[in-house]
């Protein structure tokens, strides 16, 4: 089975989208039914993937050639993606979050749900921005082929939302959590201790 997992996104820093995509890529490459994994990543993530990624020769990255304007990314997801799937021969495209996809004949389609922000949380997005981000999730959600929710909660809000998608195409994958050399650069040696990362929203405590 050939696979391209898109994360092309504006950030290139780890954050929790990355780190689930950059999780599941490795984690794949332990699966011998897979021929291949195809990253598609933007450019400015080419250190991002140096760190997290192992070396496999069956992991192949490809960077979209793409500017930061979140309308570029889009109309990147709508238009090249499906032409780098035709390419590579992908069996299955697998999105890190939603994004415009186009349904397709010549492969599967696969979208990382990881909440429903624009619908809940429309206080994280400037106005009318949340009008398209709510457009853009709606979209993706009924041309996926399946859907992969990173929680039992974000099945339930799925549910909530549009019971007829999340009964037909949504299934609980939860987060993968696999040790990075990346993660260990800077060794403790103090006493155990807690540490909460977040931000300052009302949906995050």
């Amino acid at each position: 089975m050939n696979l391209l997992l898109a994360l092309v996104s504006a950030s290139e820093y780890i954050s929790g989208i990355q780190r689930h995509a950059l999780d599941l890529a490795q984690a794949l490459t332990l699966h011998s039914d897979i021929d291949s994994i195809h990253v598609a990543a933007s450019p400015w993530q080419k250190e991002l993937l140096r760190a997290y990624l192992p070396a496999s020769p069956r992991l192949h990255i490809h960077f979209a050639r793409i500017g930061m304007s979140p309308i570029e990314r889009n109309i990147w997801y709508y238009t090249q993606l499906p032409r780098l799937a035709k390419t590579l021969q992908a069996e299955v495209v697998h999105l890190a979050y939603p994004m415009p996809i186009k349904r397709s004949r010549d492969h599967a389609t696969i979208v990382t749900l990881h909440d429903l922000y624009p619908i809940d949380s429309p206080e994280n997005f400037t106005w009318p921005h949340v009008l398209v981000n709510r457009a853009v999730l709606k979209q993706c959600l009924h041309a996926a082929d399946a859907i992969g929710c990173v929680s039992h909660n974000t099945l339930d809000r799925l549910t909530q939302y549009d019971s007829r998608i999340a009964s037909r195409k949504a299934r609980v994958i939860h987060n993968i959590v696999e040790p990075h050399d990346a993660d260990h650069q800077a060794p403790h040696s103090g006493p155990p201790f807690v540490l909460c990362i977040a931000q300052h929203r009302h949906n995050k405590n």
